[in-house]
Formats: structure tokens, C-alpha cells, sequence
């Protein structure tokens, strides 16, 4: 069986259609509390946002963009640019030689490990 270079570059295509959709309806019954943060009217928005950030870190498929968009939520939709998690930095390095699994693997732990859930995010 051959593929294409057309076939694998599509196959290389990180969101498919519906995908913003299917992401936030996702986050919404998964994780509503931390969605509710968000809201219903502003999750297209959120999850666009978020798409374009985790690709410009290196996370291109659905799973990955959706991770991200976890860490975001417990975070800040802004937590990459947020001084204080400077510690997080090599993690959203798209260079790195870690794989985006690891990485977001670390960015999830450390978002989950929040001392304060009440405190600041970067918004």
C-alpha cells in the first residue's frame, strides 16, 4: 500500500472539521466546573484561541490541542505568557526535544498541582 504525499499531508493535518465544537462540548461535559469559568457563549472563542497557542508550542493534533486547552483552563488562557509560570517555559518550547506528549504531560501535572484553585490565573 502506497500513500500519497497529498494522503500524508493531509494525515498530517492537526484539526479536522468540527473539531472546535467537539472540543468545547467536550470540555464542557468533562470538566463543566472548569468550563463554567469560560462559559457556553465564550468556549468557540476559547477553543480557537487555544488552538492557535498550542499549535505555536508544537501541539498539533485533536488530543494534544485538547490537553492544552485543559492547561488553560486551570491556568489562565494566557499562562504561557505569564511571568510567574516561567518555570513552564522549557515545556512550551516547540524545539524541544521532549515529545509534545511529555510535555503536555508536565504542563497538565503542574496545572493540576495548583496550591490555591481560587488563586489568580492569567487571564
Amino acid at each position: 500500500m502506497q500513500i500519497t504525499s497529498e494522503q500524508a499531508q493531509a494525515l498530517q493535518q492537526p484539526v479536522i472539521d468540527g473539531f472546535p465544537g467537539r472540543a468545547g462540548r467536550f470540555l464542557e461535559a468533562e470538566y463543566p466546573a472548569l468550563a463554567r469559568q469560560v462559559g457556553p457563549q465564550a468556549m468557540a472563542a476559547f477553543v480557537a484561541h487555544g488552538q492557535q497557542r498550542a499549535v505555536l508550542h508544537g501541539f498539533r493534533s485533536e488530543r494534544e490541542i485538547v490537553h492544552y486547552l485543559l492547561v488553560m483552563l486551570y491556568l489562565g488562557p494566557r499562562f504561557d505568557e505569564d511571568p510567574a509560570l516561567s518555570t513552564l517555559q522549557p515545556f512550551l518550547d516547540p524545539t524541544s526535544t521532549m515529545s509534545p506528549q511529555w510535555r503536555l504531560h508536565v504542563l497538565f501535572g503542574a496545572a493540576r498541582r495548583r496550591p490555591d484553585p481560587g488563586a489568580p490565573r492569567a487571564d
